[in-house]
């Protein structure tokens, strides 16, 4: 394996989660949360490469159905990593919220952010994290509560993720109706 960082490759229709990625997911989790107990530490590090895989497997279908995207490709990867999480696997909206929080303990301080990082194909990490997270509230009331009790999204944006999120599961469910069973 690699040590590349989580792709899919369109040449051979693959899907790379290698080591590496994983260690530096367990190492970014427990700097997080330094006093973090070994089960915890699983459960949040199996929850984050959960949502990447799924993100990963949501550039293979694209690919592979040629799935027409408008805006950048990652976000739509984010998007059904999200949707999926929370319409077909009961229970699992906690995955993609961690995945929200793992993407915030990467986020730079604004002021070291460089040229490259606006050219990027993925969002700025800030950015995928917010907007996961209200995905996230707009699907489940229980994490709605608790993102505007924790106060991570301003109440005018809160306001909005259900909207948003309902619109996500229907461009999603819209363009993969013709491949589901």
């Amino acid at each position: 394996t690699s040590d590349t960082g989580p792709a899919y490759t369109p040449d051979d229709h693959t899907i790379n989660l290698d080591y590496a990625f994983v260690n530096f997911v367990v190492n970014q989790v427990k700097a997080n949360d330094p006093k973090i107990s070994d089960y915890d530490l699983g459960k949040t590090v199996a929850a984050i490469n959960s949502f990447i895989f799924v993100h990963e497997f949501a550039h293979l279908l694209i690919d592979a159905f040629d799935l027409p995207i408008t805006g950048r490709e990652e976000d739509g990867a984010d998007q059904l990593a999200t949707v999926f999480m929370t319409e077909f696997v009961n229970g699992v909206a906690e995955y993609a919220f961690d995945a929200a929080d793992f993407f915030q303990s990467l986020a730079q301080n604004p002021s070291q952010l460089k040229q490259a990082d606006f050219f990027d194909e993925h969002s700025l990490d800030a950015q995928r994290a917010y907007a996961i997270a209200c995905w996230v509230a707009g699907a489940d009331e229980n994490y709605y509560k608790a993102i505007e009790k924790a106060g991570i999204l301003d109440a005018e944006r809160l306001q909005r993720c259900p909207e948003e999120y309902q619109q996500k599961v229907h461009a999603w469910m819209t363009l993969l109706k013709p491949y589901l069973i």
